[in-house]
């Protein structure tokens, strides 16, 4: 039974109902909007359709390890190399895919350092081979020294 709109109730059963977040820690409720939400259409069809799946196969699959070692290599020079130095020696080769897994390197010999006060400009050729330019925040990836025992 739909409760009337405007209504508040603890139970859920309005099929046009939304969850609030109550003032107190301890309860939940529910206020009708006065909308009856579409049904989902759920029916299975007997038909054959045809799928194009080339989509599924156009997925670039980018390895981290392969940026990490990029990453370490550029690093056995300084202590710290910034994301466009790392581009320098190895580009991208994926490109906007490539760069976003750049951005969530994990490594116990380094660290990725973001600073949204300053700005980066990273460069690359799509496979159209169009230049595409990419404005983030200032990547720096720093050599983390080691701690030896004994020492704070």
């Amino acid at each position: 039974m739909p409760w009337r709109c405007g209504s508040v109730r603890r139970a859920t059963w309005c099929r046009s109902s939304t969850l609030q977040r109550p003032r107190s820690p301890c309860r939940w409720s529910v206020r009708c909007t006065g909308r009856a939400k579409q049904p989902l259409d759920s029916a299975v069809y007997e038909e054959n359709v045809e799928v194009d799946i080339s989509r599924l196969f156009e997925q670039v699959f980018v390895d981290p390890l392969r940026l990490i070692d990029a990453v370490r290599a550029t690093l056995e020079r300084s202590s710290q190399a910034s994301l466009p130095e790392v581009l320098a020696m190895r580009p991208l080769e994926h490109g906007l895919a490539e760069l976003v897994t750049y951005l969530s390197l994990r490594d116990p010999g380094f660290e990725v350092v973001f600073d949204e006060s300053d700005r980066q400009r990273v460069r690359w050729l799509d496979a159209g081979d169009r230049h595409r330019t990419a404005t983030l925040p200032s990547v720096t990836f720093v050599r983390k020294v080691p701690v030896l025992d004994g020492e704070p």
